[in-house]
């Protein structure tokens, strides 16, 4: 879906939208649709007679609304077109997304850039986060340019170029962006409980909060080690450490979703990362026979298997769960808390924390 969930229980980007739909039917039936197709996928059941009504309608209304001057570039007319663009980030399936993709980056480039849309700045990160889900769940580059946030935390300097969607990195600049990405993502989930339990929350921490996780995530999906070609006449060590950084840059981009986002497990965003991280660490098993084990990068490995089976739903755990104690074995690990002093030097929230129970025992199953 395009709405951050919490740590603001009484979001400011809730009651923008919904102040928003009310006012505009276009937008409205947007909502509803969505809405409508979302239940649709939690019961999984096929599409109802509400959600075609309300996409007919929104279609419907849409193009009438963009065959109207003075309202095609208006806030919510783009605000109901990045809704209906967002499908695929429910269903899975976003190849027919593209039309209303298109049209969004058009109307964007007719009103100058994401910066210059309403709403206090909050459509812009609405919007953002769409096209940030969809681009995981396609595997592909970002399809908007990042906007700038002015507000959100430094997290090192970053080394990609804003004018590629893709930015294929040297090795050493990969692991250090890697790295210096997992330590925000650890100290912005710190801040995240420090607003979760304020009674009062102000909106720009909250837009702070927000616009700090797309900066991270944009600069996550941006980014690739280097191409196919390279890898291929790489040493078998570098390629070992790619595959073991590519590892960790799909957990961070969990890390994201499950802990400052609060997305479900089993949702088609973590599905998708999940098949992803299944591919590199079928990469790293060809080759692990070849190289001498480092120490770091075997920690690594270790939370980022935490990591996966933490957001996995039970069927798919299987895949994570028997590493898990492999690494334990070659990092002389015996118990439980070896593994947890292990993971919180990367990322490890309260939420993660309190999922530890159900992890050990399936572990314990597992051996």
């Amino acid at each position: 879906m395009l709405q951050p969930t919490r740590p603001d229980k009484t979001s400011v980007f809730a009651e923008t939208w919904a102040i928003n739909a009310l006012n505009d039917t276009v937008l409205l039936e947007a909502v509803l649709f969505h809405a409508s197709i979302h239940l649709d996928e939690v019961h999984s059941r096929p599409r109802s007679t509400a959600t075609f009504h309300h996409l007919g309608k929104s279609i419907h209304l849409l193009n009438g609304r963009l065959h109207c001057a003075e309202k095609a570039t208006i806030d919510s007319t783009i605000g109901a077109v990045g809704f209906l663009g967002a499908t695929g980030n429910i269903t899975g399936d976003t190849s027919n997304d593209t039309v209303h993709k298109i049209a969004l980056r058009r109307l964007i480039d007719m009103r100058g850039s994401l910066q210059n849309l309403g709403w206090n700045g909050t459509l812009a990160i609405l919007l953002s986060i769409g096209d940030l889900i969809s681009s995981v769940i396609s595997q592909s580059a970002p399809g908007l340019v990042q906007p700038e946030f002015k507000d959100a935390i430094p997290s090192g300097t970053s080394r990609l170029h804003k004018e590629d969607r893709y930015n294929y990195v040297e090795f050493s600049d990969f692991r250090e962006e890697i790295l210096e990405l997992v330590d925000t993502i650890s100290h912005l989930a710190g801040i995240q409980e420090i607003i979760s339990t304020k009674s009062e929350k102000t909106a720009a921490e909250v837009m702070m909060f927000h616009q700090s996780c797309l900066s991270i995530e944009y600069r996550l999906l941006s980014m690739q080690a280097s191409n196919s070609n390279f890898l291929v006449h790489s040493s078998t060590a570098r390629q070992f450490s790619t595959y073991v950084y590519q590892a960790s840059q799909i957990a961070a981009l969990i890390c994201v979703n499950y802990n400052l986002r609060h997305l479900r497990p089993g949702s088609v965003i973590f599905v998708s990362l999940e098949r992803s991280l299944a591919a590199v660490l079928a990469n790293l098993d060809g080759i692990s026979s070849q190289v001498v084990m480092d120490t770091a990068e075997m920690e690594i490995l270790l939370w980022v298997c935490v990591v996966a089976a933490l957001t996995s739903i039970s069927k798919d755990k299987a895949t994570f769960l028997p590493r898990i104690w492999g690494y334990m074995e070659v990092l002389g690990y015996c118990s439980w808390p070896d593994v947890e002093r292990c993971v919180k030097c990367f990322v490890w929230a309260r939420k993660m924390q309190e999922q530890c129970s159900i992890l050990v025992a399936d572990l314990v199953c597992v051996k």
